[in-house]
């Protein structure tokens, strides 16, 4: 909620203007969103001083690959990178029991698998990137519903 990050942290918005349509779920893409910025405020949280606010970034883009990209990031302390790896594996994303954790195997789903689009992560002690990509239509050749099944 609005509260809660703006206790923690300053946003900077970055969006372009005009973007192209892309084919999608709009309610699973609106929850890897609020998934993603919530665990990003969480982390801020964790790794501020009493009265000190992080930097919540989100930014969109139309990069030149074809691709609508959103990208939320933070400059928290970063997240490990072996659960970053595990989250993001489709065999092991499911199996971890932190939420965090369960968040980003679920965003893996929905963008990789539901939507056919790149989803990428790093992290430092200086902050963490979530980068996502979905894919342009071009003259009707991807459409939701050639896309995997919803499940």
């Amino acid at each position: 909620t609005r509260g809660q990050w703006h206790q923690v942290a300053e946003l900077e918005l970055q969006l372009e203007e005009t973007l192209p349509a892309i084919d999608c779920v709009a309610i699973a893409i609106k929850q890897v969103v609020l998934c993603a910025l919530m665990n990003a405020v969480r982390a801020l949280a964790r790794g501020l001083s009493a009265g000190d606010k992080g930097v919540l970034r989100i930014r969109t883009f139309h990069d030149p690959q074809g691709w609508v990209a959103l990208e939320i990031s933070d400059n928290g302390r970063g997240i490990d990178g072996d659960l970053v790896q595990r989250a993001l594996s489709p065999a092991l994303g499911q199996r971890l029991d932190d939420d965090a954790a369960q968040g980003l195997a679920h965003t893996r789903h929905v963008i990789v698998e539901r939507h056919a689009g790149q989803l990428e992560m790093s992290s430092t002690a200086s902050g963490t990137l979530l980068s996502i990509r979905l894919p342009v239509p071009i003259d009707g050749q991807h459409s939701y519903a050639s896309m995997k099944s919803v499940g």
